[in-house]
């Protein structure tokens, strides 16, 4: 059963350089960064209100600080040299970043209200995912929200991912090591125990729109998200609750 969802590679996240993504972000030029500023603002309106959120696989913390700033919102992850310049250049008294040690996030049980799980779940094995999912589940307060991006390994995201490991600095053919669709993580979902498990599938071709200037892809996306309801969409959208 496991072979559907994992293949075996060993891959160093130390190795990204530090910053990587975040620097795309903030770039706000080219289909890759509007890709990321798309991703981040679909995540934050699902997100509404909270009193305390944490971003898990935070990387340089770009999400924790595109988030309100008078908010709690935390940020862990398992690499030092990510979360050292995350904390350098984002932390202040509420947003603030944790190294995520021996795989046990390092909070008390029952601390937040909302947890994101953004672009992380391709690049861990099943079972690892299986333990981040359950240390989520703890950190969650009753009935806490747990939001969970990934591509959508059912469609035309395969292609892309393909032609992006010729063209990209980083190779995801390296780093992404599971592959879900909908079907697959609604039953991961339901065997660790989350309940009210909603899956959509989002962003298609707008962050592509982007050579026609830098708003026009917001456009394409409010087209997209009324007109288009196919379940070819690059990435899973999912929400769920402790």
């Amino acid at each position: 059963m496991k072979k559907k969802y994992k293949k075996k590679i060993i891959f160093n996240y130390e190795d990204i350089p530090v910053g990587f993504y975040d620097k795309i972000y903030n770039k706000k030029s080219g289909i890759q960064s509007k890709w990321h500023h798309i991703h981040y603002s679909l995540v934050k309106k699902i997100i509404g209100k909270y009193t305390k959120h944490l971003d898990v696989g935070c990387a340089g913390g770009t999400f924790v600080n595109f988030l309100d700033k008078n908010k709690f919102s935390y940020g862990a992850d398992i690499s030092i040299n990510q979360i050292k310049y995350a904390k350098k250049k984002y932390q202040t008294k509420k947003h603030r970043f944790f190294l995520i040690k021996n795989n046990k996030l390092p909070f008390d049980d029952n601390s937040f209200d909302v947890v994101t799980n953004l672009q992380l779940m391709e690049h861990l094995s099943f079972n690892d995912n299986e333990k981040l999912l359950n240390e989520i589940n703890r950190v969650l307060k009753p009935n806490g929200k747990l939001i969970i991006t990934t591509p959508n390994y059912f469609g035309p995201w395969i292609i892309l991912e393909k032609i992006v490991n010729l063209l990209g600095k980083v190779k995801y053919d390296e780093q992404h090591i599971t592959f879900f669709n909908k079907k697959k993580m609604i039953n991961f979902l339901n065997k660790l125990g989350y309940k009210s498990i909603s899956v959509t599938t989002n962003m298609f071709l707008s962050p592509f729109f982007t050579v026609f200037g830098w708003s026009f892809p917001n456009f394409i996306q409010k087209l997209e998200d009324k007109l288009l309801k196919h379940p070819f969409k690059f990435f899973l959208f999912v929400i769920c609750y402790k």
